[in-house]
Parts: structure tokens; sequence; C-alpha cells
């Protein structure tokens, strides 16, 4: 339910954010914040995947799983978290059991991690004009911001303010990657 609940603000935020964007776009005369057409499913696939990571995220809240492991990148000294007594099977193991979903959730991070080194690549390689990439910098600083947030909540077992401030950076995130989306759909190219 909560995972459900943080999944539908997310979505409202993020039409409303979207129909924002589309209204001030149409009525702006800089052609330069557009990005390139090419760019479009990147980016689309990195809103995607950030909004599953923030939905997954209320299962690790949920569950509390995140404080199984005050240790990074192992787990308690093991690659891999080790699971007893589990009397769950099968895919339920994801949503219902902490170990498996806190594995998910950091695996994803470093996931995304690559996914956005992959971003940056491709856009640098086509765009040396680093001053028309404020948005992409900017997103990259947050994101790394986020992990930092991570890896301390974990090794300082999840205090108040860092998991608030984890959880208010995913709206930032969020919403720079829903911009990132919204510019490269438009027709408009980089001069």
């Amino acid at each position: 339910r909560l995972a459900m609940h943080l999944s539908m603000a997310f979505i409202i935020l993020g039409i409303t954010f979207q129909t924002f964007l589309d209204a001030s776009i149409s009525h702006t005369d800089n052609k330069n914040v557009i990005y390139k057409n090419n760019s479009e499913f990147l980016f689309l696939l990195l809103l995607l995947f950030i909004f599953l990571q923030i939905a997954y995220g209320a299962f690790v809240s949920g569950t509390h799983s995140g404080l199984l492991f005050n240790t990074w990148p192992m787990y308690n000294g093991n690659i891999f978290p080790l699971i007893e007594n589990n009397n769950l099977r099968g895919f339920i193991n994801f949503f219902e059991t902490g170990e498996y979903i806190i594995f998910v959730h950091r695996t994803f991070a470093i996931f995304l991690l690559l996914i956005v080194f992959y971003i940056n690549y491709i856009f640098y390689k086509k765009n040396t004009i680093i001053n028309k990439s404020y948005l992409l910098l900017t997103f990259n600083l947050i994101f790394i911001f986020q992990i930092v947030l991570g890896i301390l909540m974990t090794f300082k077992n999840i205090p108040w303010h860092l998991a608030l401030a984890h959880q208010g950076n995913s709206i930032i995130l969020f919403l720079i990657s829903i911009t990132m989306w919204v510019l490269s759909k438009k027709s408009l190219q980089t001069n």
C-alpha cells in the first residue's frame, strides 16, 4: 500500500510537471535548451528506471529492509545477503523478504549509475559544447548526491534526517529526468 501510494503521488506529480513544461516550452524562443531528438529513448528509459527505483524504495522503507545491513557494498561481509528461515517461495520474496528487497534496491542503483554513465558518454560524444548541458550536469551531481545519501544511511543505520533527504532528493531527480525527457521530445535541434 505504501508503494502504491508513493507511485500514484509520483505519477500525479510527473503528469502535472510535464504539462507545466510543455506549456512553458511552447512559449519560449530559446531553442538552445532543447536536446537532440535521438536522445529521447535514453532519457525516457532513465525516467522510467528512476521511477521504478523510487517505487521500489517504498518496499525498502515499508519492510525496514535498510536496517538489515549497515555495511556497503558487502552485506555483513558477504557478496550476497544471506537468507535464513525463509518460508516464502518465488516472486513474492522480492516484495516481502528484506534481504531480497535491499539487494534489488542496491543492485538497481548500480545499474542506474551505469545508464547515467552511458548517457553522459553518448551526450558528450555527440555534443561537445558543454555549456549547453547544465541540466545534465545538474542531474549528475544530484544523482551522485543520492548515492552518497544512500550509502551514508546504510552506515549510520538509517537516521531519519538522512532518510528524508534521500527521499526528498529522489523528487528532484525525478523532476529533472522528466525535464530532460520532455526537452528531448521536442523537434527543435540544438545550435
